[in-house]
């Protein structure tokens, strides 16, 4: 099975700090589960990223799908997934 979607979402918080204005999540998300946060979409991504990384998990499995729908504003753990057919860009 490979990992889940990552869902975005602007927040943009009531609040003059827009460090926060970014969430990404993985698909199904539950309570307890990791929340990437910042200032653009791609810096909440990140921040996701390692933290599942810190949890051991792995973004790229032989069954994961990319759909080869990888922004290129992503940063590299994403764009360098072998099935996006994707790399970062040197």
């Amino acid at each position: 099975m490979g990992m889940p979607a990552i869902k975005t979402q602007f927040v943009y918080p009531p609040i003059p700090d827009r460090r926060w204005d970014w969430s990404a999540t993985l698909d199904g998300y539950e309570p307890g589960d990791p929340i990437g946060w910042g200032p653009s979409e791609a810096d909440a991504v990140a921040d996701l990223i390692d933290q599942l990384d810190e949890a051991g998990a792995t973004l790229c499995t032989p069954s994961h799908s990319c759909s080869g729908a990888v922004p290129e504003t992503l940063p590299a753990q994403v764009q360098d997934c072998p099935q996006s057919g994707k790399q970062a860009a040197a």
